[in-house]
């Protein structure tokens, strides 16, 4: 076995890695200051045995405590990167900062927004679901519904586009009246953005929800699918889920999502999500 083989088994076992998702960087808009709370959140996240990794709190509330040149150490990040990271997320509502004394010297305290984070958080993925083309549709459902009804659907313009930017397109609801059964308005008004499925889907949602669908119940589908960072243009959330329910968490990984719409619950489904994912050394 060559070095070179040698050096790549021991890469793929090594922990000596960070964490890095690229929708921090795009809730961001910057590439330093995505890294950094890509690192944030680790500290966010439960341990091995599920006890959390915030160990300070002040105010009631659990905190980071780390100065600016320390973060080097973690991301490799330098003291200057560190403080323009801070100030963006700061701006975007996405952390808090406070100074409070540490050891008896006084400390960058640092720690995440809920609210904030996850507002940045669904406005990414808006923007995903809204400028993703439409090949990434699947090929046959978007051939047979280009096929089928490029005569019957006509487009508009959002009218909050930016000027000078072209703006995404949405398909007008064709002449077909299965377009408006109940199943097909239950599907747009949870995903809220207004769009018509693919037609190679229309006929199966019809199936699976029938003509009274459980709204609460697919919202809580379509949300946890949503969290969990899974393709937006897939239907098995609804396909398989709404039928048999979403899938049981690992009991490592904290409670699971209950449909609310408070800090905790959210902040549970984003904790279970990263800590799935996530390696470090």
């Amino acid at each position: 076995m060559s070095n070179f083989e040698k050096f790549l088994k021991w890469e793929a076992a090594t922990r000596d890695t960070v964490d890095f998702k690229t929708i921090y960087v795009d809730m961001a808009g910057d590439l330093v200051a995505g890294l950094m709370l890509s690192q944030i959140m680790f500290w966010h996240l439960p341990d091995k045995k599920g006890q959390t990794k915030l160990r300070v709190v002040r105010n009631d509330k659990a905190w980071i405590a780390k100065a600016h040149n320390q973060w080097y150490e973690e991301v490799r990040i330098t003291e200057g990167q560190a403080k323009r990271a801070v100030g963006i997320l700061k701006a975007k509502g996405i952390i808090e900062t406070a100074v409070y004394r540490f050891n008896g010297t006084p400390m960058m305290h640092i720690r995440i927004v809920g609210d904030g984070f996850f507002k940045a958080w669904n406005d990414e993925l808006d923007r995903r679901e809204s400028t993703r083309p439409t090949e990434l549709v699947d090929k046959v459902e978007t051939t047979q519904f280009l096929t089928e009804t490029t005569s019957e659907t006509t487009t508009e313009i959002m009218p909050d586009s930016p000027v000078g930017e072209a703006a995404p397109k949405r398909r007008a609801a064709p002449k077909d009246p299965l377009w408006s059964h109940p199943a097909i308005k239950a599907v747009q008004a949870v995903k809220d953005n207004h769009q018509l499925p693919p037609r190679g889907a229309r006929d199966r949602i019809i199936k699976i929800l029938g003509e009274h669908p459980d709204i609460e119940k697919l919202r809580a589908c379509w949300t946890e699918w949503s969290m969990q960072g899974y393709k937006p243009t897939s239907w098995k959330w609804l396909e398989e889920w709404y039928p048999k329910g979403i899938p049981a968490r690992k009991p490592s990984t904290g409670s699971g999502y209950k449909g609310g719409n408070g800090l905790d619950e959210r902040m549970a489904i984003l904790q279970r999500r990263a800590s799935e994912e996530v390696t470090h050394g």
